[in-house]
């Protein structure tokens, strides 16, 4: 082995720090969705945020994380709000829906049941699409929910 092999390997610009620079960059930005995603209202703000962090962090070569949590948070606060109470509105319906008819058991019910968990799983990818779609400032509401459902 050559003396100064490892010697490359503790600069600031070799790949297995620009690796981990990368990796502790991830797990703040889970970390901050995390903390930020605490109270159910933010939920929305949270995603939209993980959503941009991590395409600012793909596309920039000098990605600094809190200044960016920050932009998204400054930026797209409304959307976000709104995008939670949507999000948060169509789970608790079907939530609040499948709790009435818990403990049924005949046909009919069962069948009401199978529906309602058709829906919610619906209505989760529909928001999968949605999303992503808040981020697009050039689409109205309109376009962003009609794009989110025929995709």
């Amino acid at each position: 082995m050559k003396k100064g092999a490892f010697r490359g390997l503790f600069r600031l610009d070799s790949w297995w720090l620009r690796l981990a620079n990368q990796t502790y960059d991830l797990i703040m930005t889970n970390l901050l969705w995390l903390l930020s995603a605490l109270p159910l209202v933010t939920l929305g703000m949270a995603k939209l945020y993980s959503l941009y962090g991590i395409s600012q962090w793909r596309f920039s070569k000098d990605y600094e994380l809190l200044v960016s949590f920050r932009q998204a948070w400054r930026r797209y606060w409304r959307i976000g709000l709104s995008l939670s109470a949507l999000d948060l509105g169509f789970r608790g319906l079907c939530l609040f829906n499948l709790y009435l008819v818990l403990g049924q058991t005949s046909w009919p019910f069962l069948a009401y049941k199978v529906l309602i968990v058709q829906v919610y799983l619906l209505t989760d990818l529909f928001l999968f699409y949605l999303y992503p779609l808040a981020l697009r400032e050039e689409l109205t509401w309109r376009e962003r929910l009609q794009t989110a459902l025929y995709s």
